[in-house]
């Protein structure tokens, strides 16, 4: 036993760190499928780091988020292209989280994936960065309760990223727009 857990647990926290080293290059990515590829291994990380460390619902629920980075990343295909896609897996989501059991904290995980998964459907980056920040909220509590340290510090991470990518693409945007008003401004 190493800090009171076993070695399984300890190798679980690893993974949860190597997320928290993707996720804080996730968010600023400049495009949404980057974006989502750079989602995709954090949540496989985080996957591993839950079932490791006997977090069933999150466990369970990152599953279901593999996939739903799958379909994402592939929208530009009919067969991933319906929108109904984001609410089918918020449904999911909802309905396995019910099956786990693993006590009333798993709301916390459900909520933010439900989230997540909600803002990863979104075509536009920055609405994206805006609404993670507010599921990994959701997220980090989940993480406390079940002792995830990698995964508190990685949606720490995640939350400190997305804000900075929103203020970093403001920025940029804000730019763009002031010279595309004095390029369109007619002159006297």
């Amino acid at each position: 036993m190493i800090l009171g857990m076993t070695v399984t647990e300890c190798i679980g926290q690893l993974f949860g760190l190597v997320a928290v080293a993707i996720s804080f290059v996730a968010y600023q990515m400049s495009t949404q499928k980057k974006i989502l590829i750079m989602n995709m291994l954090v949540t496989i990380a985080i996957m591993i780091n839950y079932a490791l460390i006997g977090a069933v619902t999150g466990m369970i629920l990152n599953i279901v988020c593999i996939v739903r980075n799958i379909i994402f990343i592939n929208r530009d295909k009919k067969i991933f292209s319906y929108r109904f896609y984001p609410y089918l897996l918020m449904v999911i989501i909802g309905s396995l989280s019910l099956l786990t059991g693993e006590g009333p904290h798993a709301i916390l995980i459900t909520i933010g994936l439900m989230v997540n998964t909600f803002a990863l459907s979104l075509t536009n980056p920055q609405a994206t960065r805006y609404t993670m920040a507010i599921s990994c909220s959701f997220i980090l509590a989940y993480n406390v309760f079940v002792r995830s340290y990698g995964g508190i510090l990685n949606e720490a991470v995640a939350i400190t990223s997305s804000v900075m990518g929103i203020i970093r693409h403001r920025r940029v945007l804000s730019s763009m727009e002031y010279r595309n008003q004095k390029k369109n401004k007619p002159r006297k």
